[in-house]
């Protein structure tokens, strides 16, 4: 799962990589010219883990590890903000079959109180 909010130049915008741990981050991805950085000081919940090793070499540096929520119904990433301020947010998500169920998830996304979306990720191609 990646939480990139932002493009092309990063300057007042964050790339999160989930799951990334503290010492690997940040790095820069040559393909997009992104620096992401590691999820850890936005979310207290979650485990982490690491896609299937068969997609290690199909996947972006970004979507090779993830994290995950088993616990509880919701689970929050705090992002601060500014009123009055407008905000792009882009979310990639990869299930690569990390827990070898080889079940695709759905779940939703909500900003604040209010569902933004609902994923589904049945029947997407290597479940992205």
């Amino acid at each position: 799962f990646a939480v990139i909010v932002g493009a092309q130049t990063q300057k007042g915008f964050i790339s999160l990589d989930c799951g990334l741990p503290v010492e690997a981050s940040p790095y820069n991805d040559s393909f997009n010219g992104l620096t992401f950085t590691s999820d850890s000081a936005f979310i207290q919940t979650g485990n982490i883990s690491r896609v299937d090793k068969s997609l290690n070499t199909v996947l972006s540096r970004q979507y090779l590890t993830l994290r995950y929520f088993p616990e509880g119904k919701r689970n929050c990433y705090s992002l601060d903000v500014e009123l009055g301020t407008s905000y792009l947010i882009a979310v990639s998500s990869v299930y690569g079959n990390y827990d070898g169920r080889n079940l695709d998830p759905s779940f939703d996304i909500y900003i604040g109180p209010n569902k933004w979306i609902s994923i589904d990720l049945a029947g997407r191609q290597n479940g992205t």
